[in-house]
């Protein structure tokens, strides 16, 4: 398994390029598309067209981890490309249509983003939906659960302690806790099957390499390794 740092190294890595790649496109660009109403333009060409100013969003996504940053100027250049779009074809059929099939291919995005733990993107890609359906109901429990994603402790594994004179011998984990909350930090010493401040110590992870961890208001794992941010 690729280690934490390493994974954290190339996710800052791709945002970087990503970033770099949105600020040097061709000055060349080709003739603007036909316009809106044309016969010409099908439900193929406009979703093709849309599709392209979002690929970097659907690149963007399988390589993200929980604490990837989602830079601002990146999704910026993803709502004004959406923004444009819809004003520009949701009063033809074909762009409706168009416009209906970037947003299925969205809410595929979305569940990943979500799998891969990242509140941000969630946030991002819920809000690139509702430009084109501001009613649209599947993307509401993904904002409810970003926003409580925000709010998760951050754990920082700082050494173990073995209690030699239980039977048998019991470890114990020294951990420091940020709470986003409310800016304060925790130091604790917490077993496994203990619960403290949202969180539950489920296992050691090896020979003390780690900890796996569950964020009890949404049930999802984390690990935590020694030295290391989560």
């Amino acid at each position: 398994m690729m280690c934490r740092f390493a994974a954290d190294k190339f996710a800052w890595m791709a945002v970087a390029l990503l970033v770099v790649g949105l600020g040097c496109e061709d000055s060349s660009l080709p003739a603007p598309p036909p316009s809106a109403g044309d016969p010409a333009v099908t439900e193929e060409a406009i979703t093709a067209e849309i599709e392209k100013g979002l690929q970097p969003l659907y690149d963007f996504v399988p390589i993200l981890t929980r604490q990837t940053p989602v830079p601002p100027a990146f999704a910026q250049t993803m709502r004004e490309h959406l923004r444009q779009a819809n004003e520009k074809y949701h009063g033809t059929p074909e762009g409706k249509e168009a416009l209906r099939n970037a947003v299925r291919h969205l809410e595929d995005v979305l569940v990943v983003a979500r799998e891969k733990q990242n509140g941000l993107a969630v946030l991002l890609i819920c809000e690139l939906i509702r430009i084109v359906e501001p009613n649209n109901s599947r993307v509401a429990r993904y904002e409810e659960w970003a926003t409580i994603e925000k709010n998760r402790p951050v754990v920082m594994l700082r050494g173990w302690f073995v209690d030699e004179e239980k039977d048998p011998p019991v470890i114990n984990a020294f951990i420091e806790v940020f709470l986003p909350e409310t800016g304060e930090v925790e130091h604790l010493r917490v077993r496994e099957g203990e619960e403290f401040l949202g969180l539950k110590f489920r296992k050691i992870l090896g020979k003390r390499r780690g900890m796996l961890l569950e964020y009890l208001k949404t049930g999802d794992l984390f690990e935590v390794y020694l030295r290391s941010w989560p």
